[in-house]
């Protein structure tokens, strides 16, 4: 159960946005949605299969500027639906343009309260 909690929290962290134009930004209610999404398909074909999806398939799991990606608790990046080339790799001191540690922030926030919002 820790880890489905856990997962939600780095999917739910994880719907990201991508563009620059307003009217293309998807909402926090759509980014939870997506992001409890995931978790059904999750829970119904496995964890590889559905991070696979994610991956891959952009018609289902990318909406505006929002898409699934997720990640263990040490930041190692099991999917990313915005680019595949990032599966695999170690993003725990990835910062973001004003020098925030935003996947050290994201893990943290799974660990201590199990899910959340990072900005």
């Amino acid at each position: 159960m820790k880890f489905f909690r856990t997962l939600m929290t780095l999917l739910f962290a994880g719907v990201m946005s991508v563009s620059a134009m307003a009217q293309d930004h998807g909402t926090k209610e759509e980014a939870k949605s997506l992001a409890n999404a995931a978790l059904a398909h999750i829970k119904k074909v496995g964890n590889d299969q559905a991070f696979k999806d994610f991956t891959t398939d952009k018609a289902n799991w990318s909406k505006k500027d929002l898409y699934v990606f997720a990640m263990d608790a040490k930041g190692l990046t099991l999917a990313h639906g915005a680019n595949e080339k990032l599966v695999g790799k170690n993003m725990m001191e990835l910062k973001d343009q004003n020098g925030k540690m935003f996947v050290r922030e994201i893990t943290d926030l799974a660990a201590s309260k199990g899910e959340g919002w990072v900005d």
